[in-house]
């Protein structure tokens, strides 16, 4: 139990001990990729050892910024004329212009996965398309000794459909390996849940079985007879 506990840190008038009165947890005052020495920190009180520099404020109010700013500006004047008061802000304020960047990163990654996304749903679509097309006077002989269009369509579209089965479970898996790694590495960095992972592995299966369904539709006019005549 650290709390009683004593330790010696340097401070700016050098070496002092310091008496452990409350463990708190991690705060994320240098961002959520910090590492973790940088995520510990020690509140000691204003009295026993004032800051040197700046005094952050952090005021819970209903009021707007505006006035908010104008209330301390006064209460701090009334004390002290000489020290200044800025860079008033709201709090949501200041995590939205921290996590602009974040945020963009991860449009340009979505969009380059929805971009994959299109062109592997594009490459599968011609390719089943091919397919059909090379196998048509076999489909309409099958059609002619009484198979059903929904049986050949899908029939067609299975093989496809298995490699999409296949390769989203081998994604899962990776990325759930990945994203395990990263989270190793990454402070902050959070694991998306189960949910998350199996819609995603869903919706990535229904694009290629749509994409693979689709281009069977000319067999429902195939003419069984034409097609024996040639």
């Amino acid at each position: 139990d650290a709390v009683g506990q004593t330790v010696h840190l340097s401070s700016p008038r050098g070496p002092r001990p310091y008496t452990v009165v409350g463990v708190v947890a991690d705060v994320l005052m240098y961002g959520l990729d910090a590492s973790p020495r940088r995520r510990s920190q020690m509140y000691v009180a204003f009295a026993q050892e004032p800051p040197f520099g700046t005094v952050s404020l952090v005021v819970d109010s209903e009021r707007s910024v505006v006035e908010v700013g104008e209330a301390i500006a006064a209460a701090v004047t009334a004390i002290d004329r000489s020290v200044p008061v800025y860079g008033v802000h709201q709090v949501d304020a200041v995590i939205d212009r921290y996590l602009r960047g974040h945020r963009t990163s991860g449009f340009v990654v979505s969009a380059f996965a929805v971009v994959t996304l299109v062109v592997a749903a594009i490459g599968l679509y011609g390719l089943v398309s091919q397919t059909v097309s090379a196998r048509l006077p076999e489909l309409g002989i099958r059609l002619a000794l009484g198979a059903e269009v929904s049986g050949l369509r899908w029939h067609l579209a299975r093989h496809a459909a298995l490699l999409a089965l296949t390769g989203a479970v081998i994604g899962t898996a990776a990325s759930a390996g990945g994203m395990r790694m990263l989270v190793s590495y990454v402070p902050g960095l959070v694991a998306p849940s189960l949910g998350v992972v199996v819609a995603n592995a869903a919706v990535l299966l229904s694009v290629a079985v749509l994409a693979a369904w689709w281009p069977t539709a000319p067999i429902r006019r195939l003419d069984p007879a034409s097609i024996l005549r040639k």
